[in-house]
């Protein structure tokens, strides 16, 4: 899968902000190298703490919680709030599937009344 833009910049600006510039045997880290790798257990990502006071769509929110860290959010629009709560809760796999299922069985006009 191909990232936008802005999800690179912000993921970006979070290894950068997180990670150190130096590796403990004195080597300078390479955030291109970091780009590819899975920072969900990295313990220099985990746990850490990252607040986005004008989270908008939720960018930074979403590139956040994916490299581990925990993420406080906050914006005056709660549009805004609800579209990043949205986006970021816990999705039900099975529940999800048989909506779809009961949604590709439902006859529509466009189509002579077949599903």
């Amino acid at each position: 899968m191909v990232c936008p833009p802005r999800f690179l910049r912000v993921q970006g600006i979070l290894l950068g902000a997180l990670k150190p510039a130096y590796r403990p045997d004195g080597t300078p880290v390479d955030l291109m190298e970091e780009f590819y790798k899975d920072h969900t257990e990295d313990p220099d990502t985990k746990g850490m703490t990252v607040l986005d006071p004008f989270m908008r769509g939720g960018t930074t929110v979403v590139e956040a919680l994916r490299l581990g860290c925990r993420v406080v959010g906050i914006d005056l629009n709660p549009v805004a709030w609800f579209i990043v709560k949205t986006e970021v809760e816990p999705l039900d796999l099975k529940a999800l599937e048989k909506a779809f299922d009961r949604l590709a069985e439902r006859p529509v006009a466009w189509n002579d009344g077949k599903p």
